[in-house]
């Protein structure tokens, strides 16, 4: 508005001076010279070839040169090689005796730099009304060009959160009550496209009626005061899914000050609300956890009151059933020492603090043993709510350390006699102890097994070994590596398969003190394994249906672990169908319930069970089934499985009906014949016969 101003100025003084005396227009070159120099803008005199013939204060400031460097030079000197064609446009409209509106183009400072200008041009006439010139008005439009990149930009990035973050926007005039809104808004509403109408009340019908009234009252407390909108509820959509939004927004006031629109935000919210129910009901779960747990564990707020509290806690400590939650800590144990709370304190403020073994001693003059454990607990912003106390009472245990120093002689009179063979050594791989087993498993002559040099023993281990790199390198591993812990099977060249344990000795501080290497003697237990696998491999080809279960007989029944091929095929259940179920999944209707009593008693006896029972297939089928149970025992003679075979006998059952059918058929002809033969008998004799 300004250059506009200043160029209507420019272009009038310029025809004052052709019509006005020579006096007049000195006074008014005087005023004008004072008004140009004056100007913030570059005001910038020059002839028809583009010489700058004037150069004002303003031009100095934005472009860096000075009146004296710029002053009979060529305008070029500030037009970026991609922008000189400008020029050559500007001078043809000014030689016309046109006007240049203003335009927003790029020029270059003395320093280099490039800066965004708005320029306007217009014609200078002689008292002819010739055109001798061009004034040039240019602005220096930099930091309103800047200020409008950050405002796209900040749109820019408005907009990817909005959308990224899926929320609408909208806004409501409280004038004609009508809405605009984004797609985002549509979309989480339920519809694909934007409607052509969306009011307020658009949006309340969409409100599920249960959540209205408080909608309603929202929208009303906000305009009571021009104030904000900030609230949830429930929508169906035009889909007719039920989903949970938040609405926000702000009044916007006019000119009067009255409040015009309300703008504002949605977001489904969907996601957050069934999140927000599934962690109430894990902290419900935790807190159930929490009060069963077999651990003594307390949960307290930030004031050291009781949250949670378990079971084992109120046992450890003797507080009965009486019922702590709310109350302080310090009011439930007054004799917590100085050092403590200051330990609370600590973590109250973020801190993490144990200690293995500390005396507690009690109002009552008892000494507690305690190990102990506190940490922080937070909320989901991540604000500490508290801490929790973990305890352990070892009294007991303390009381025991007397009695394991005497048992260590006893433990190693144990190593001795272990059926295993058992190797300690040192930190320096040097042995400390073997037992006898040792010595067995590996044939290790007297003279080595007494030897100090190790050396001689792994040489003589190694030397036995089905695959003597492999075991030798796995030895070399662990010793590399004290903190790891090994297991694997070697064999060795007479065919035995040992069992190979290695585990490090540490302290309770990590303190490594050595290894201890265990071999057991599997040669038995990995053929019977093979055994089994031949017998399972036998159970899935034969063609009786096969069914093992576990022995518990409660409800709901014992789960079905395993079944065979011909069972599948008996009854239409895929195997993953039925592992984990119970065999009540065959029965129905028709199956005897006396037989299943029979059943169970037998079971509940540990004896063997046969008998014939109607089942049903996959589908419902029915099917007549002769079955034969057995109870697999343990070593100590306890039943730990049923095996059921089963076998479907309904052909057999239908021809045993025909040939009872058949059979009584065959009666009856026979009891006729010889009604037939006695009534004849009867007719020949009788003397009253014809």
């Amino acid at each position: 508005m300004e250059n506009k101003q200043l160029e209507a100025a420019l272009n009038e003084i310029n025809e004052l001076k052709a019509t006005l005396s020579l006096k007049q227009s000195d006074i008014i070159s005087s005023r004008l010279a004072a008004i140009v120099d004056s100007s913030d803008d570059a005001i910038i005199g020059k002839d028809l070839n583009g010489i700058i013939t004037s150069w004002n204060h303003g031009a100095e400031k934005i472009f860096g040169y000075t009146s004296a460097e710029m002053v009979g030079t060529s305008i070029m000197r500030l037009i970026p090689a991609d922008r000189q064609t400008e020029e050559s446009f500007i001078l043809g409209k000014i030689r016309s005796g046109e006007k240049v509106d203003h335009f927003e183009t790029r020029r270059q400072t003395k320093d280099g730099r490039l800066i965004d200008v708005s320029v306007c041009a217009s014609p200078i006439k002689d008292a002819t009304g010739q055109v001798i010139g061009a004034s040039k008005i240019a602005r220096d439009i930099t930091e309103r060009k800047l200020t409008e990149r950050a405002l796209l930009q900040s749109e820019a990035r408005l907009n990817f959160v909005l959308q990224t973050s899926h929320i609408g926007a909208w806004e409501l005039s409280l004038t004609d009550k009508t809405a605009h809104r984004t797609l985002i808004h549509a979309n989480i509403f339920g519809y694909d496209t934007l409607e052509s109408v969306w009011t307020r009340g658009k949006f309340l019908e969409h409100v599920l009626p249960e959540d209205r009234p408080k909608v309603n009252e929202s929208f009303h407390a906000a305009a009571a005061i021009c104030g904000n909108l900030n609230f949830e509820c429930r929508i169906r959509r035009a889909d007719g899914e039920t989903r949970w939004i938040w609405v926000a927004g702000g009044h916007e006031l006019d000119s009067a000050g009255k409040a015009a629109h309300i703008s504002g935000l949605v977001q489904d919210i969907t996601e957050r609300k069934l999140g927000e129910a599934l962690l109430l009901e894990r902290e419900q779960q935790l807190r159930l956890f929490a009060e069963h747990s077999p651990a003594a564990i307390a949960m307290f707020d930030q004031n050291m009151k009781y949250l949670v509290v378990s079971q084992r806690w109120k046992r450890d400590f003797n507080l009965g059933d009486q019922s702590i939650i709310g109350l302080s800590h310090y009011e439930v144990f007054p004799e917590i020492p100085q050092h403590w709370k200051e330990v609370h304190r600590r973590c109250l403020a973020g801190a993490v603090e144990k200690c293995d073994e500390e005396p507690f001693r009690r109002a009552d003059g008892t000494t507690n043993w305690i190990r102990w454990e506190v940490r922080p607990w937070r909320r989901p912003n991540g604000v500490i709510g508290g801490i929790i106390i973990f305890s352990e009472d070892i009294s007991a245990r303390k009381q025991s350390e007397t009695e394991l120093r005497w048992k260590t002689a006893f433990l190693e009179a144990q190593v001795s006699a272990s059926p295993d063979g058992i190797l300690v050594v040192d930190r320096h791989n040097k042995r400390i102890l073997q037992n006898q087993r040792l010595i067995e498993l590996f044939h290790v002559p007297k003279e080595i097994a007494e030897d100090d040099d190790d050396s001689k023993m792994l040489r003589h281990v190694t030397a036995q070994m089905k695959n003597p790199e492999q075991f030798f390198k796995r030895v070399e591993q662990l010793y590399a590596h004290p903190d790891k812990i090994g297991r694997d099977e070697i064999e060795l060249a007479n065919g035995m398969t040992l069992d190979r344990y290695s585990s490090p000795v540490l302290d309770e501080a990590g303190n490594y003190y050595g290894r201890i290497w265990a071999f057991r003697d599997i040669t038995e237990s990995k053929r019977a394994e093979a055994s089994l696998r031949l017998l399972e491999s036998a159970i899935k080809q034969t063609k009786e249906s096969v069914m093992i279960t576990e022995a518990n007989l409660d409800l709901p029944g014992p789960k079905i672990i395993f079944v065979n091929p011909a069972f599948t095929q008996m009854t239409g259940y895929t195997t993953e169908e039925v592992i984990g179920k119970t065999p009540r999944i065959l029965q129905g209707l028709g199956t005897d319930r006396t037989v299943l009593k029979r059943l169970r008693e037998n079971l509940e006896r540990g004896e063997a069970f046969e008998g014939e029972v109607i089942n049903h297939r996959k589908g419902g089928k029915e099917f007549d089934m002769e079955w034969q149970i057995a109870p697999l025992r343990d070593a100590s003679g306890k039943i730990t499985h049923f095996v059921a075979t089963q076998r479907d006998i309904t052909e057999r059952k239908k021809l045993e009906a025909q040939f009872r059918q058949s059979q009584k058929m065959e009666g009856i002809g026979q009891l006729g014949r010889r009604r037939g033969a006695r009534l004849q008998q009867y007719s020949g004799h009788h003397p009253d016969a014809v």
